[in-house]
């Protein structure tokens, strides 16, 4: 959430990849986004770590508009190809006032986000959470356990209906 912050600040669009796909997925999302610049956890040629973008980024960050694009989430390509799908900030910040309506999600509360932030579902999630000033909780446990050991009479969990069928 922090890198995609930063890059977002910074005025540049965030695409994040998925860390399981594989060489040739990788390949293809990157051809078709055609990023400035990688960021990875792991010591990829051309890819910047968080450290290294904080010092090369350097500038002023530019002053977005709502509706320019900050975000781009590629779709599991179910149907085909993974295709990118590309949020504005008007987009992002106007599901984060419905959802906060929807869900009752305010400050101080606390938000369990199981997933990866590659899926926009859990991005989504854990943003609105942050954007409202809630907590927010990552599972350290994948699967029901995890969730299950993560919440507390109060929390809010954000799940997919496959998750919640799961806890049943």
């Amino acid at each position: 959430m922090v890198a995609m912050l930063g890059v977002v600040a910074a005025g540049h669009i965030a695409v994040p990849f998925s860390p399981d796909w594989s060489p040739a997925e990788l390949e293809g999302a990157i051809a078709l986004a055609k990023p400035a610049f990688l960021i990875s956890d792991k010591q990829t040629e051309g890819a910047l770590s968080f450290d290294r973008l904080v010092s090369s980024v350097g500038g002023t960050p530019r002053t977005a508009n709502p509706g320019d694009p900050f975000y781009v989430g590629f779709t599991s390509g179910s149907s085909g190809r993974p295709k990118g799908a590309v949020r504005s900030h008007r987009a992002w910040t106007e599901s984060f006032h419905l959802m906060t309506l929807e869900f009752g999600v305010r400050p101080g509360d606390t938000v369990v986000v199981p997933g990866s932030l590659f899926f926009s579902f859990a991005l989504n999630a854990a943003m609105h959470a942050a954007f409202t000033g809630a907590t927010v909780i990552f599972p350290a446990e994948t699967g029901t356990r995890g969730l299950l050991h993560s919440l507390s009479d109060s929390a809010t969990l954000y799940a997919l209906p496959s998750a919640l069928a799961d806890l049943t």
